[in-house]
């Protein structure tokens, strides 16, 4: 709904956005393109001094807000989604024991915090909020935005199962105006097919 809201009913944005696959990161670096979404690291590795779409003074000509949600009953006040990252060591490492314990170094707070403030990444520990990091407003601000972040599940299947829905966004919605009901339709006979019908089952209103 939100895409066809955007794109068909109130015309905020032309469909090539997607299907030529503009560079919306230069675009809004040329303020030719008003809002955008992103991940916090933009802020300083995309957007940041030196970086390929350097934003001189941002601090003074973006802003940013929360998502709101959609407003129904029971629906979240803000929407954010966050992806997460995790170290791990190879099981057939001969040096366990010495990853390990480079691995306790990386955790400590104070790396955590500079190198969050270096790439405006978050940290999620709430120890590891010190320094230049505790203080940078714009990671201020997104400690506060994580309050409200979902997590992307971590079980097999959920990455093809995006994949579907941004194919179903992409090949329908876009360039055919499909209706929201029409493309999950759409999504829900793709998903049965690719997944299985044991792995998709439909909320109300939906019926599959």
């Amino acid at each position: 709904k939100y895409y066809y809201e955007v794109f068909h009913a109130r015309k905020l944005a032309p469909v090539e956005l997607w299907l030529e696959k503009w560079d919306t990161r230069k675009y809004f670096q040329e303020a030719k393109l008003a809002i955008t979404v992103d991940g916090t690291w933009c802020w300083r590795e995309k957007w940041g001094p030196g970086m390929p779409y350097e934003i001189r003074d941002i601090e003074k000509v973006v802003g940013y807000a929360l998502f709101p949600g959609s407003g129904a009953p029971g629906a979240p006040k803000y929407i954010s989604l966050t992806g997460a990252y995790c170290y791990a060591i190879w099981a057939k490492s001969k040096h366990k024991d010495i990853a390990w314990e480079l691995l306790k170094e990386l955790v400590k707070p104070e790396y955590m915090a500079e190198w969050g403030y270096r790439t405006s990444h978050l940290v999620t520990a709430e120890d590891a909020m010190i320094g230049k990091y505790a203080e940078d407003p714009f990671l201020k601000w997104a400690a506060e935005v994580l309050k409200h972040s979902l997590p992307k599940p971590l079980i097999p299947g959920v990455k093809k199962y995006l994949t579907l829905l941004k194919r179903v966004v992409i090949d329908y919605l876009l360039p055919e105006a499909k209706t929201p009901e029409e493309c999950m339709d759409i999504f829900a006979e793709m998903a049965t097919k690719e997944l299985g019908a044991d792995k998709v089952k439909a909320l109300p209103p939906y019926k599959l």
